[in-house]
């Protein structure tokens, strides 16, 4: 198999059509609050794809509303489309996707809203491919002798999907030894290594450089290493590895290239994350229930992502690995990581995530470095037993949902001092919140304002700014409650628009008494 050179020329071309068009731009830049994020795209696919091939998706977000995808040029015309909606890119015409005539295709996608746009260059390497020995099609192998019979044959290259072992057959296959497969170096779609219970090494994939669409090893229990992979340097979609009970560590891999979402998952035995030391793009990492995980060393050079979800690694002390990570795009979810204390190797972070969710950590004990958060469309901060306080919110101005849920160290809302604007907002069941001090900045509820049992909470005088509430306020089962002056603004420009909830309070006024003055005890 040949490869491209990475000649100064073509280092310099791809420099400069960067420079060119990867800006931002807007009719009216200074007047709007309304913002666009772009990632730039690269990928690397064997030559000749099929037609409607995807190659993967151009990530783009905004602070309000929805983004549009479109393609401003390529360098081979024809070659690619997108989806104006979702961002997902696809081969239309395979011909024009040749090594020899056309080694490397770019082109340029610009993500609006409206006419704020920014600019996405994308790249496309080529991988030659060496036609002597293809397999054509795809290819189940359920035992060890249909390993072999196919490893005879001596193929470089599959066109379609290789499985080996039972894939989700409940009993497993007697597959011990994949060396037979040893002159294989693509794949042109997935790859699973699933369902092997004696497999203990990927020896026989030690060759293989390049796989077309997902890769996913799974449920093999006597697998402890990954270090056959060490030629593999793309998987154009995603990458799971789950349920693998013996696996130590991602040693010997040398992944530069994933194109969909990095899934880690269940593997008990796992200790770290190091041999990801050679990834330099990422569409999304998921990295879950893997107890023995104490940090994510190994991503150091991953600047940004879609989405960044870590959940239930029983061990994971910090974030570090992450300290490079300028850019969460979609969503950051942090969820029962039971020794974490704090976020600070997310402090570089400048973009806001579309959803933030933040819960169920028992050691965390502040959101600090989230501060460079500003326009979010979703807030879930709950189950936190000691964070105490919600600093590191305190730029955002406006979300559509906020949750603040079962937090019992939180005595009040500071953090949300610059809210303005939610849609919803729900506080509930935090059993120290006194004082709903932090939404003084509070003007309009677009729909529903929920206050429900806060045993400790003794007066809404944070609300005084409050003016709208379009649809239902709930304030139920606040055993303290005794004080609802701070609604009389909002009262008085009419109320909720449709459900007016109180009871359950030491005091339950209605609407009228809150209008008569008799707002409280």
């Amino acid at each position: 198999m040949r490869y491209f050179p990475k000649s100064t020329f073509s280092f310099l071309l791809l420099i400069s059509i960067f420079i060119l068009f990867n800006s931002c731009s807007s009719d009216d830049e200074t007047l709007s609050t309304i913002t666009v994020n772009a990632a730039d795209f690269f990928v690397t696919i064997e030559e000749r794809p099929t037609a409607g091939q995807v190659l993967g998706t151009v990530d783009g977000s905004t602070s309000q509303g929805s983004v549009s995808f479109s393609i401003i040029e390529q360098s081979v015309n024809g070659a690619f489309e997108i989806d104006a909606s979702t961002g997902e890119l696809k081969v239309v015409n395979p011909d024009l996707f040749n090594f020899d005539t056309n080694p490397i295709i770019t082109g340029t996608v610009k993500v609006s809203n409206g006419n704020i746009f920014e600019n996405a260059l994308v790249v496309i390497y080529l991988e030659d491919i060496d036609d002597s020995n293809v397999f054509d099609g795809r290819i189940w192998l359920k035992t060890q002798a249909e390993l072999d019979a196919f490893g005879a044959n001596n193929y470089t290259h599959i066109t379609g999907q290789l499985v080996i072992g039972t894939r989700y057959a409940l009993e497993f296959s007697d597959i011990i030894d994949l060396s037979p497969l040893s002159s294989l170096t693509s794949i042109g779609e997935n790859l699973f290594i699933a369902g092997n219970e004696d497999l203990a090494s990927l020896n026989g994939l030690q060759n293989l450089k390049f796989i077309g669409s997902h890769l996913y090893i799974f449920d093999n229990p006597s697998l402890s290493s990954l270090a056959e992979l060490n030629k593999l340097t793309t998987v154009t979609m995603d990458l799971n590895i789950y349920q693998n009970q013996s696996l130590l560590n991602m040693d010997g891999l040398a992944i530069k290239h994933i194109g969909g979402i990095l899934n880690i998952t269940s593997n008990p035995s796992l200790t770290n994350l190091l041999g990801f030391s050679e990834l330099i793009s990422v569409g999304s990492i998921q990295i879950q229930s893997n107890p023995q995980l104490t940090n994510l060393k190994g991503f150091e050079n991953i600047t940004e992502v879609s989405t960044l979800r870590l959940g239930g690694n029983d061990a994971l002390l910090n974030l570090e690995g992450l300290e490079n990570l300028t850019q969460i795009h979609a969503l950051l979810a942090i969820g029962a990581c039971n020794l974490l204390t704090n976020l600070d190797e997310l402090q570089n972070v400048h973009s806001s995530p579309a959803e933030i969710t933040i819960n169920f950590n028992n050691s965390l004990l502040n959101i600090n470095a989230l501060s460079n958060s500003e326009t979010v469309e979703y807030i879930d901060v709950s189950n936190n037993p000691v964070l105490v306080n919600l600093q590191g919110l305190e730029n955002i101005t406006s979300a559509n949902e906020v949750y603040i849920y079962l937090n019992s160290s939180i005595t009040d809302l500071s953090g949300l001092n610059n809210l303005t604007t939610v849609d919803y907002l729900g506080i509930s069941q935090n059993p120290n919140l006194s004082s709903i001090a932090g939404l003084e900045n509070l003007k309009t509820v677009q729909s529903s304002l929920f206050i429900e049992q806060n045993p400790t909470l003794a007066n809404l005088n944070s609300l005084n700014n409050l003016e709208t509430i379009g649809n239902d306020l709930r304030i139920v089962e606040n055993s303290a409650l005794t004080d609802f002056c701070g609604l009389q603004t909002v009262i008085a420009n009419n109320g909720p628009g449709n459900t007016y909830s109180v009871y359950g309070n030491a005091y339950n006024p209605t609407q009228q008494d809150i209008l008569n003055g008799n707002c409280s005890l």
